[in-house]
């Protein structure tokens, strides 16, 4: 159960902070990546250039529905059709893929804080 908002900064700020080229090509993250699961969407600040840089489908799970909600809209705003975005508390639930389904994983909206009661 989901007890307390994740707290994430404004968007413009939120994604000030990062140079997310420069991250992702530090990370490896590129063509010769089918799937990715990345967990904390946030607003969707690394899940687009992810989807644009990877071969296959990226899956993006965040607890809080206005984060889901705001990366969908940039999502379709894309036009990418091939990114999942879905809410879900993955640690009570999991991510929902077959086991060793995707090629990576990245954690990248660090701000998230939810308390399981």
């Amino acid at each position: 159960m989901k007890v307390r908002d994740s707290g994430m900064p404004d968007e413009a700020l939120w994604d000030s902070f990062f140079d997310v080229e420069l991250i992702l090509q530090r990370l490896g993250i590129d063509a010769s990546l089918v799937d990715v699961a990345e967990l904390g969407c946030g607003h969707g600040t690394f899940t687009l250039p992810v989807a644009e840089r990877i071969s296959g489908t990226p899956h993006t799970y965040d607890i809080d529905e206005a984060m889901v909600a705001r990366t969908k809209a940039r999502v379709a705003r894309a036009g990418l059709t091939d990114v999942v975005v879905e809410c879900r508390d993955v640690v009570t639930q999991g991510f929902g893929l077959p086991p060793a389904s995707q090629h990576g994983s990245a954690c990248c909206s660090t701000s998230s804080t939810t308390t399981t009661l």
